[in-house]
């Protein structure tokens, strides 16, 4: 997503104390001070993988875009 032009990606230890699943994204990004932000699950069971990704406006909590992903273990870089 950082090759998107206009949109800056928050490096990963600017995020990593928010990695508790009991924090609560928009609270998240507005601590961040950023327009939006990406708020999702993993499931894995035997090879099998699921996704599913939010991505959420921080003013209003509206969600700009949503999808999920279930495929093979093999496949997981397939998302990308």
């Amino acid at each position: 997503m950082s090759g998107i032009p206009g949109l800056t990606v928050r490096p990963t230890g600017a995020v990593r104390r928010y990695v508790d699943a009991r924090a609560d994204p928009l609270q998240t990004a507005r601590e961040l001070k950023v327009d939006a932000i990406l708020d999702g699950t993993l499931q894995v069971a035997g090879n099998r993988v699921r996704v599913n990704l939010n991505l959420l406006e921080t003013s209003s909590g509206a969600s700009l875009w949503t999808n999920a992903f279930d495929l093979a273990m093999s496949e997981i870089f397939g998302i990308e």
